[in-house]
């Protein structure tokens, strides 16, 4: 169903079938909008693994806190790959709790990063990197553009 679509049933539900509507088109897009997000939240529907802009993170060497992407709602998986390698290392996703419970000095130690936090925008390694890399998640996420920013005008949950 495209968007017109979807505002056409929407009209119909409600009984606003006349102009001069109740419920203006701006307003009607909005909480189709809220709709597919809250369904994004609640049914864990849009699994992303492919998107770049979503799924990849440069990461320098002593820095351990990296902005997720705003879409981010749940990372699956995690892999570092130092640079000059093209073999990645999976990362444990795990919280700062089991942190200090196995290893007390993790936020002051300088290594290859063997860990993943994810807090709600941002995601900390388990250890100060030694070297610069790319932190790839696999993840599941909100929907990336509004159903008015759509080219295709069609909501991403189908």
């Amino acid at each position: 169903m495209d968007v017109a679509e979807l505002i056409s049933q929407f009209r119909t539900d409600s009984d606003d079938l006349k102009e001069a509507y109740l419920s203006s088109t701006v307003d009607v897009k909005k909480w189709l909008n809220e709709g597919e997000e809250e369904a994004a939240i609640r049914a864990r529907l849009i699994y992303e693994a492919d998107n770049a802009a979503v799924c990849v993170i440069a990461v320098t060497a002593g820095l351990m806190s990296y902005a997720l992407h705003p879409s981010v709602l749940d990372i699956t998986r995690a892999t570092f790959t130092p640079t000059g390698t093209t073999t990645p290392w999976t990362l444990a996703i795990t919280d700062r709790i089991e942190r200090d419970r196995t290893d007390t000095g993790w936020r002051t130690i300088t290594k290859r990063p063997e860990h993943l936090i994810q807090d709600d925008t941002r995601v900390t390694l388990g250890y100060i990197p030694d070297t610069n890399g790319e932190l790839r998640i696999e993840c599941y996420r909100l929907p990336l553009m509004l159903m008015e920013d759509r080219t295709d005008e069609s909501p991403e949950i189908g």
